[in-house]
């Protein structure tokens, strides 16, 4: 049997042979093109725009959603409730950007979610090997052949996350344009034509939101697409980002297949013609190391850059003195913005391969969002004071 598939990885066909599945693809043309796909297999297939009413089981149901029409977290946990009367695997195929969505559709107990465009390999192994993912399956490494014709602005007021935006960004396009903060991209956009402008949302000043609507009032930009950049993927997060003027949503760390997608997502809305050969990227699995540390983690947020990697190492290291002393000013009684120091070493966390630390500022940041107060938070508190100092220990033998 003929396939497009590497010798070393062949689709298990035998394990395949007789599966039942049901694809809810409102595309005619894409459903086709997987019917002869895995029917080529021997797997039984059905196909419908809609999940029906009348209720068949079925081995695994695949419901497609479409990336000009992406649902809340919400409506799809209520397909996946109906659709789990057909089959206990329901897998979800997301698009590309939708890496929160996808981790809050699995922290709800979806099966699984995997990237478009669906690669038949990929959805083979999930069905024959029945192994649950936490993650949009690892893809094959994409490679970008030329620089795309654009200018691009990054804004962010954490310096770390600027220079990380920056470095990947000179990469793949002509032009970029950083910006510290919100008032910042304001200006600049009344002084030049973006193509694309990724804006962070919390920053002083003027956050994300404030500044996309002010350049929406901007003949230059009125039109540029703005693409809303967060570390903090809370409940309604997307649709309120979206609904304020957004185009589109991204969450950190921001990783070269994630970049790749929306800048030729949003290329061909400017009417710029990617490569045609360049592979569609896929958004990689998120370790969950139990280290304070992970090396490699750190290595593959700055894009395999050694070198970047421990400059952003060391620029989270170097903010630990002050987010220190406000931390203890604000077990000790004091009237300190703490929200503001934990979202900023948030950010910074993002970008330097330190999981545990991470998950301790989106907990503290989201308590803190919730209107909770240090006394409140005071365990958590003290554990994020050790946590740095255990971050602080393991840099070392990567920053000498």
């Amino acid at each position: 049997m003929k396939t497009d598939l590497p010798v070393s990885h062949p689709i298990n066909v035998d394990a395949l042979a007789g599966h039942s599945m049901l694809l809810v693809e409102p595309n005619d043309y894409a459903a086709t093109s997987m019917r002869n796909r895995m029917t080529e297999f021997g797997l039984t297939f059905e196909h419908v725009s809609v999940l029906p009413d009348e209720v068949s089981r079925f081995d695994t149901v695949l419901y497609s959603v479409a990336a000009g029409n992406v649902p809340d977290v919400n409506t799809l946990l209520d397909v996946a409730y109906k659709a789990e009367q057909f089959s206990d695997k329901v897998i979800f195929s997301l698009p590309t950007t939708e890496l929160a969505l996808s981790e809050r559709l699995l922290s709800h107990g979806v099966y699984a979610c995997i990237s478009k465009p669906v690669t038949y390999r990929k959805l083979a192994d999930l069905i024959t090997e029945g192994q649950e993912l936490t993650y949009l399956p690892e893809p094959e490494t994409p490679v970008l052949h030329h620089k795309l014709p654009l200018t691009v602005m990054a804004v962010d007021d954490n310096p770390a996350n600027l220079k990380l935006i920056e470095t990947l960004l000179k990469e793949r396009v002509d032009t970029v344009v950083t910006a510290e903060h919100g008032g910042i991209a304001v200006e600049k956009a009344r002084q030049q034509k973006f193509d694309i402008i990724l804006m962070d949302i919390q920053m002083p000043e003027m956050d994300g939101v404030s500044a996309c609507q002010a350049i929406r009032g901007i003949e230059l930009n009125r039109t540029t697409p703005v693409i809303a950049v967060t570390a903090h993927a809370m409940a309604g997060e997307r649709e309120r980002l979206l609904d304020a003027g957004m185009d589109d949503y991204l969450t950190k760390p921001i990783e070269e297949p994630i970049l790749e997608q929306v800048l030729n997502k949003w290329t061909r809305v400017a009417g710029h013609t990617p490569e045609a050969n360049d592979p569609a990227p896929q958004v990689s699995p998120i370790s969950l190391s139990g280290n304070s540390l992970d090396w490699q983690m750190a290595l593959k947020q700055a894009a395999g850059k050694e070198d970047l990697a421990q400059e952003m190492l060391q620029m989270l290291v170097d903010s630990f003195p002050s987010v220190e002393e406000a931390v203890q000013g604000a077990l000790d009684g004091k009237d300190i913005e703490l929200w503001q120091v934990i979202h900023k070493l948030h950010g910074s966390c993002a970008y330097s391969g330190v999981p545990t630390l991470r998950q301790l500022c989106y907990t503290l940041e989201s308590g803190l969002k919730n209107g909770a107060s240090a006394e409140d938070l005071e365990p958590e508190l003290y554990e994020l004071l050790d946590e740095i100092g255990h971050v602080r220990n393991a840099a070392t033998s990567h920053l000498t």
